[in-house]
């Protein structure tokens, strides 16, 4: 079997998006094979995430930019026989011009780092805002409850910590972490960070 699998883009919409930063965006894809479809592979802004099942989709979180930004994303299905096809897709990340906003960064870990099967993961958040934090909530993937929450902060600049045991994770695989921050006023902002794990 030479031939690659099908794969098109569902979300966004033709391709394309425009996302304030610091802000969460959904790809979606459909991937079919006439072998079947392995993994497809999602990148962007030197993030990569690989989804194993239907459907194929994965969130990911604009970066912080000084002007609007175009930035293309990539999305690579593979079949079993080592077949792969891609696609890209471009969001123009939009420069907030709200001065209120929250600001989140991880300091720990920061993108691309290595670590071994069922190792325990601390995991710490930099977070800031003009008036006061409310509260920092941490995420595994695209799992919609936190495994992670501080709350009633109260404070203008500081560092949130959590920890995340890596179990069920093998060499090779990836884990995307997102830190999401709120104030007193409602406003918020999240930020991005994926791991490898390797063997120990």
């Amino acid at each position: 079997d030479t031939t690659p699998p099908d794969i098109t883009i569902t979300q966004p919409a033709g391709g394309f998006a425009e996302v304030t930063e610091g802000d969460q965006f959904q790809v979606a894809v459909t991937a079919n094979d006439d072998v079947g479809v392995q993994k497809v592979e999602f990148s962007f802004s030197d993030l990569t995430t690989i989804d194993f099942t239907v459907p194929y989709r994965k969130q990911f979180i604009t970066p912080p930019v000084d002007q609007d930004t175009p930035i293309v994303g990539t999305v690579k299905a593979f079949d079993f026989e080592g077949n792969s096809w891609q696609v890209e897709f471009t969001i123009l990340v939009k420069v907030s011009d709200d001065p209120t906003r929250p600001t989140v960064e991880f300091d720990c870990p920061t993108n691309g780092l290595l670590y071994p099967p069922d190792y325990t993961l601390t995991l710490r958040a930099h977070v800031t805002d003009d008036d006061n934090v409310q509260k920092v909530e941490f995420y595994r993937e695209d799992e919609e409850t936190p495994f992670g929450v501080s709350d009633n902060i109260a404070r203008k600049d500081t560092s949130v910590t959590t920890a995340d045991v890596l179990s069920g994770l093998n060499p090779g695989d990836f884990r995307q972490y997102k830190s999401i921050v709120y104030d007193f006023a409602g406003n918020s902002a999240a930020t991005p960070t994926t791991i490898e794990i390797v063997d120990g």
